[in-house]
């Protein structure tokens, strides 16, 4: 069986997978590892945003492994700073800012598992600011796949074009 890192972090980093707090990409992944629970395909791994309902629902994956990431209390205050000043500035534009700190957090310890790990590929779900993980690390070129769950409205601030469009 493959190998599948499944990166899933929303751009306010609000929504774990297992989904026990909704959210549409959370619940759509959750469905693809219980698919794979009854037909096992692949061994998934995945990184998700820590919850504790969400880390005990967990437990019931054979071919899924969890990887997760806990904001730190800091990160959490600052980034509730940044987003009020960010509401203030932007008013209805702020959203991209509620966790910002968090979802940078979220990158740099995903990144450390891909370069810590080998994997057959890997599926950067909805948020384009995940393409940092895998950024310069050449055993993964052709190896990932970004799921799109709307149009992108950025370039995740990369210098060149790391996505094709069919």
């Amino acid at each position: 069986m493959e190998k599948v890192l499944i990166l899933t972090s929303d751009s306010n980093t609000g929504y774990p997978v297992p989904a026990t707090k909704g959210g549409a990409v959370s619940e759509l992944v959750e469905n693809i590892i219980d698919s794979n629970e009854k037909n096992p395909v692949f061994n998934f791994e995945l990184v998700s945003i820590y919850e504790e309902k969400a880390e005990k629902k967990a437990k019931k994956y054979n071919y899924t492994k969890f990887h997760w990431c806990t904001p730190r209390t800091i990160v959490n205050s600052l980034d509730k700073v940044i987003f009020k000043i960010a509401k203030l500035l932007l008013k209805e534009r702020s959203k991209s800012f509620k966790s910002m700190l968090a979802l940078i957090q979220y990158i740099l310890f995903a990144r450390k598992i891909l370069k810590n790990n080998t994997y057959d590929k890997v599926i950067i779900e909805n948020t384009m600011l995940l393409f940092w993980t895998v950024r310069g690390l050449k055993k993964y070129q052709g190896k990932y796949y970004y799921h799109a769950h709307n149009l992108p409205s950025t370039n995740a601030f990369l210098k060149k074009n790391i996505i094709k469009y069919y």
